[in-house]
């Protein structure tokens, strides 16, 4: 990363950045191109066997290597797979070429569609995304609308989790996965390890699949050695020094769990101020377990008006004292603003939204930031009602015109 770039960060992200590429900076002997067969070594804590070009390269423990701290899967009678990839959307990608190339065209969801990128991924794969409606093949789990209480999981023969929203040391994972597995199912976690793996800092790419099963799982082989085969014809597979060599040092996840919990407070505070002024014939909050980030669901405002007026809000939030940026990413030392047109699964449009990611932020600065929302939101009212007689005003020109 420039110095350049850099420094349009916040000076808390830049402190981090220099600080994980301080302890990150270390040279890896091993080659991706090393022509020795069967090869085994241990980098930055992973046991892992390679071949020429890592074709074959596994990790020889994957219970063990696996990143996620509280799986609680007994080695005895459920097997795992595990395979790092340059990005979490390389996961995701590779897991669904993967499963279309067993037969699979079809993934079911809840009604709220994915994240967006997951769902261009289907599309442009020729994978189709439908409502959930009793048993499927593929069932798909976003941690980024999962809500637990209404969320029910259908008998299939594959489930899909992108964990991204969730600590690694999340129970719900666990808990989402063994419930799978007790329904017949093979679980196939999918992971971007940005921002949340690392205290919010941006370090290089990662991604991660891991498949679990019970041992008896004759599916389990056929789809892991699909998964090995597409993300070697993806260029998907992450180089050994991508690893992040902090996610095994002691007491990370006890840390990294108290700055997301301090995130997760920041943002239910925010939300909860907005959802008791909002008014609710105009807009409403919608909130997410994960707690991550929060919705502002507009009922009538256009799209263009709406993001027509983004750079007003950065810069209100800005002056309240807290860094903000227009990003489609989160979570990183600022609040980070973006909108987007929600469809269904179904494809019909819904509303249109914009996506509100507060950073961990001090007691008593929920008030001031929502203080500032929401006079933004009181001046795009205002807008909303401008554009709405203007448009009126318009179609009775045109119509009187035409009479």
């Amino acid at each position: 990363m420039s110095s350049k770039v850099q420094s349009e960060w916040p000076e808390v992200t830049r402190r981090k950045l220099n600080a994980v590429r301080r302890r990150s900076n270390r040279a890896c002997g091993l080659s991706e191109s090393n022509p020795r067969y069967d090869m085994r070594a241990n980098y930055a804590g992973y046991s892992m066997t390679y071949g020429y070009q890592r074709v074959n390269l596994k990790f020889t423990d994957p219970f063990r290597d696996q990143p996620y701290s509280e799986l609680g899967l007994s080695p005895r009678s459920n097997q795992c797979f595990l395979l790092f990839t340059t990005c979490g959307q390389s996961a995701t990608a590779t897991v669904f070429v993967a499963l279309k190339a067993l037969g699979f065209r079809n993934v079911q969801s809840k009604s709220i569609e994915p994240y967006y990128e997951t769902r261009d991924v289907l599309y442009d794969f020729g994978i189709k995304l439908r409502v959930a409606k009793g048993a499927c093949d593929v069932f798909l789990i976003d941690s980024s609308n999962f809500e637990e209480a209404q969320d029910r999981m259908p008998r299939s023969k594959y489930v899909v989790i992108d964990t991204t929203c969730w600590a690694l040391s999340d129970r719900l994972i666990s808990k989402i996965s063994k419930r799978a597995i007790a329904k017949g199912s093979l679980v196939i976690l999918v992971r971007s390890h940005l921002k949340l793996d690392s205290n919010g800092v941006e370090f290089g790419r990662l991604g991660s699949i891991v498949v679990l099963g019970k041992k008896t799982d004759r599916r389990f082989e056929p789809l892991v050695k699909n998964i090995s085969l597409r993300s070697t014809n993806l260029g998907s597979r992450a180089e050994v020094a991508s690893l992040y060599p902090h996610l095994r040092t002691r007491n990370f996840h006890s840390g990294n769990r108290k700055w997301i919990d301090s995130i997760r407070r920041g943002n239910r505070a925010v939300a909860e101020e907005l959802r008791l002024q909002i008014p609710k014939d105009f807009a409403e909050i919608v909130e997410f377990d994960h707690g991550l980030f929060f919705w502002i669901r507009f009922h009538t405002l256009p799209f263009k008006l709406l993001t027509a007026r983004e750079l007003v809000l950065e810069a209100a939030i800005r002056k309240s004292g807290v860094p903000s940026r227009i990003v489609a990413s989160f979570p990183w030392d600022f609040a980070a603003i973006t909108c987007f047109e929600q469809k269904t699964v179904s494809g019909k449009m819904k509303a249109n939204v914009m996506r509100l990611s507060m950073p961990s932020i001090r007691m008593g600065q929920s008030k001031t930031i929502s203080s500032a929302i929401i006079d933004w939101l009181g001046e795009m009212q205002v807008l909303e009602a401008q554009y709405l007689e203007m448009r009126r005003s318009n179609l009775s020109g045109k119509s009187s015109r035409r009479s």
